[in-house]
């Protein structure tokens, strides 16, 4: 079990910098120790890892194959946790796709079997993706929810850790969003700028958390009217997508290059 962790921990180390391949060896060979040692919880984890690398680089099919084979063993295994972990993609999908209903919808779910633990890091997804799916419904009650996900951040120190990139990703979409649809409030541009705040010192960490940070400063500079700021941080993210082999980030920064 402690040869597992360690194997997990150095592929953590290897994610952190983007060093996709070295992760996925050291996650994988985690994940064969487990499935030797009969550990289900760590053998789900190391699967859970490699098939958000995959949806973090855009490969959607090897992302939907591995996260399958996980639902159906956590199921067995009767493994809530696990079993949210396995919904989080759909809920991004129906959000990507502009279906936030849908994305409520699962979260209902998602939230369903998160009754079972006090887990914060997974909360954080959850409210992160919820806030997102209201923003995008452009339901009031998203404002407070983003405000019930900071109090959550507060609590933890240091205010990094791999499963809140999901959440914090959705939380910063979704403070930019309100500052789009009311850019004269004051506490939605506060929101905004907070949850672009708690992203970006994730990302200091975690360096494949950078584009999408950049992306979303560009989207609060154009709010601010500030063209060539935002013009700035769109091409910086179109050169750390580049580097760090992030399909989904890469084609948003080159869409946004082309429409400026």
């Amino acid at each position: 079990s402690s040869l597992i962790a360690l194997h997990i921990d150095r592929a953590m180390v290897h994610m952190s910098h983007a060093r996709w391949t070295g992760a996925e060896q050291d996650f994988d060979t985690a994940r064969a120790l487990a499935a030797e040692l009969g550990d289900h919880w760590q053998w789900g984890e190391a699967q859970a890892m490699i098939a958000d690398m995959a949806l973090m680089r855009g490969e959607v099919d090897r992302a939907a194959a591995l996260y399958g084979d996980l639902e159906r063993r956590a199921r067995r295994q009767d493994n809530p946790v696990q079993q949210a972990w396995c919904l989080r993609p759909g809920v991004i999908a129906h959000l990507d796709a502009g279906q936030p209903q849908a994305a409520l919808e699962l979260l209902e779910q998602y939230q369903t079997l998160l009754e079972t633990t006090t887990e914060s890091l997974i909360r954080i997804d959850a409210l992160g993706l919820c806030a997102l799916a209201q923003t995008r419904l452009d339901l009031p009650e998203a404002a407070a929810t983003i405000d019930q996900a900071h109090s959550l951040i507060a609590r933890l120190s240091p205010p990094v850790a791999y499963p809140r990139y999901f959440g914090l990703r959705a939380l910063a979409e979704a403070g930019l969003s309100r500052c789009e649809q009311d850019p004269t409030s004051r506490s939605a541009r506060d929101q905004a700028r907070l949850t672009l705040k708690y992203l970006s010192q994730y990302a200091q960490t975690f360096v494949y958390a950078r584009a999408r940070a950049s992306l979303l400063r560009a989207g609060l500079q154009v709010v601010r009217g500030r063209q060539r700021s935002a013009l700035r941080a769109v091409e910086e993210a179109r050169r750390q997508a580049e580097q760090q082999s992030l399909g989904p980030e890469l084609a948003l920064a080159r869409r946004l290059a082309a429409h400026a």
